[in-house]
């Protein structure tokens, strides 16, 4: 099952895709990022599922399987893919050496290595172009150089990929994949800046981050509040912040917490939310708090919802409510 939709803003289109597999041929047909050849290694009846979901160029695949089997298979050029296990207690191997859940696989694409799976494994892989990757690298004056990689893979040991691994779990599930609240373009830009940010924080995870002077850290946080607060209609990531300011999410994590006292991903929640509440209070009686919510990145809408009461003093939909209610009361008084 497969998909695009048309969104009007600044990333194109995505295209996703859910498999039920019953059979590993079938399974391997699905494996997009590689030219890739399954075979099953333990006995018995094969059940699978691929899910799959491409945003502007960035390729994320999760392989599940009930069957222990080795892949393999080059992918693209100029292509560098990240492999990560979902599920540690069943990590996968590559040349003998475990990659679990404290763990990860990065290759280039073009001469990614073979890789055994267990029973019941969970693999999660994202394919990105390498001219982005480097890009994005130089962006945040980070010591990791794509050209740096061996010619066959890298195994690291960053200090948390669980971001990455929940976000995953989340997006690459069958009931989100399909799901309308991916049409639209905030949220759908705000999921690949979270994704391509989890995956520059695994790249130097197990990097010493140099001491800042304290004026160096007020400046950077002078600058990127500024940047934050400047008016926009669309949500800010951290990444595009971290980019602005030219320095990675940890050193801007630090310096937020020494000079504000509140991490830049609450501060920009919190701006967010902000920007919620001025929309509704702005809205239009066609508007939904679900669409006003989506278009400024929130994707769990419950979550959100007390979060802003928690702002506010009030429900979303009690915002709505009483705009509408003085709206109404307006009218009939000057009607």
């Amino acid at each position: 099952m497969h998909n695009m939709v048309d969104i009007p803003a600044e990333k194109a289109s995505y295209t996703w895709g859910y498999h039920h597999t019953d059979d590993v041929e079938e399974h391997a047909s699905h494996f997009h990022l590689w030219d890739a050849r399954i075979d099953q290694l333990s006995s018995g009846k094969f059940v699978g599922e691929v899910m799959s979901l491409q945003i502007d160029g960035m390729h994320m695949m999760r392989d599940r399987a009930n069957q222990s089997v080795s892949k393999k298979g080059p992918g693209a050029r100029g292509r560098i893919t990240f492999s990560l296990s979902l599920k540690g207690a069943d990590a996968f191997q590559c040349a003998g050496r475990r990659i679990d859940d404290a763990s990860h696989l990065i290759a280039e694409s073009s001469q990614h290595p073979e890789i055994q799976a267990p029973k019941h494994s969970d693999v999660l892989y994202v394919d990105l172009d390498e001219a982005e990757l480097s890009q994005a690298v130089e962006r945040q004056d980070r010591r990791f150089k794509v050209e740096g990689l061996p010619k066959c893979y890298r195994k690291s040991q960053p200090g948390d990929p669980e971001g990455l691994a929940q976000l995953a779990r989340g997006l690459l599930d069958s009931k989100m994949l399909g799901s309308p609240i991916l049409n639209h373009a905030g949220l759908l830009s705000g999921v690949r800046d979270a994704v391509l940010l989890n995956i520059l924080d695994l790249l130097d995870a197990d990097v010493d981050c140099p001491p800042l002077t304290p004026t160096t850290r007020k400046k950077m946080v002078d600058r990127a509040r500024a940047y934050a607060e400047a008016p926009r209609d669309s949500p800010l990531s951290i990444l595009e912040l971290c980019n602005f300011v030219g320095t990675s999410r940890r050193k801007l994590q630090y310096s937020f917490q020494e000079i504000v006292g509140i991490n830049p991903v609450a501060y920009l929640r919190t701006i967010r939310l902000n920007a919620v509440h001025r929309a509704l209070i702005q809205s239009t009686p066609s508007c939904s708090v679900q669409d006003v919510a989506l278009n400024w990145g929130f994707m769990h809408l419950s979550r959100f919802a007390i979060d802003y009461a928690n702002l506010f003093g009030e429900k979303p939909s009690e915002t709505l409510r009483r705009v509408r209610g003085c709206l109404d009361k307006n009218i009939a008084k000057n009607g």
